[in-house]
């Protein structure tokens, strides 16, 4: 059986990797955000437990270098559609602020306001 600890230890793993700056570490650890989050948030086992996760992704992506930071916005992308039904507005606001700043962030907040618009229509 897995435990609430098992589920926090092995979330904490994915956002230090997500946090590397070794790419191919990075992008395996934002690869498993989303059958990680489906397994242990989407199925009702830990529901409480997933929902600081947006919150602690949006917080990374705001502080910290450059470099290291870039993976936060890709995480949020891997998130399932539940995470963002409550924050939505925080994670769309943190991603235009941040396209202020980085080009990218412009990118990537574009499509992930359409990709979200697009998920939601179509329930």
């Amino acid at each position: 059986m897995v435990t609430s600890q098992s589920v926090k230890a092995f979330q904490d793993h994915l956002t230090d990797n997500i946090n590397r700056k070794d790419l191919d570490l990075r992008d395996a650890a934002v690869k498993a955000v989303t059958p990680f989050a489906f397994e242990y948030y989407c199925n009702g086992r830990s529901q409480d437990a997933g929902a600081g996760i947006l919150q602690n992704y949006v917080h990374n992506m705001q502080s910290g270098e450059m470099n290291t930071k870039r993976g936060y916005p890709l995480a949020i992308g891997a998130l399932p559609f539940a995470f963002f039904r409550e924050e939505l507005p925080l994670a769309i606001n943190v991603l235009r602020e941040g396209m202020e700043k980085y080009v990218t962030s412009y990118f990537l907040s574009v499509f992930l306001f359409f990709f979200l618009e697009q998920r939601e229509n179509n329930k």
